[in-house]
């Protein structure tokens, strides 16, 4: 971590815009921060993907579900 003398010194160097735009900058970011939900707030709004019934694989055309299989390999390949 730099030290005061540091931030001291860079301080001294900036000029009244770069001042302002660093100033917006944490300002926006302090605003963002306010908005996200808390972590558990987040874990507990989403508890994950709702399993498909068991049927659902068996129901689908086969032609879609092997452009799904398709897809996910894809996917897994770290293609997409």
């Amino acid at each position: 971590m730099p030290s005061p003398s540091w931030y001291a010194r860079r301080l001294s160097r900036m000029g009244p815009a770069e001042m302002g735009a660093r100033a917006r900058d944490r300002v926006l970011v302090e605003r963002r921060r306010r908005r996200v939900p808390e972590s558990s707030a987040v874990r507990q709004a989403r508890r994950g993907p709702a399993p498909l019934p068991a049927v659902a694989p068996a129901a689908m055309p086969a032609s879609a579900r092997d452009r799904v299989l398709a897809a996910v390999e894809d996917l897994l390949d770290g293609r997409w």
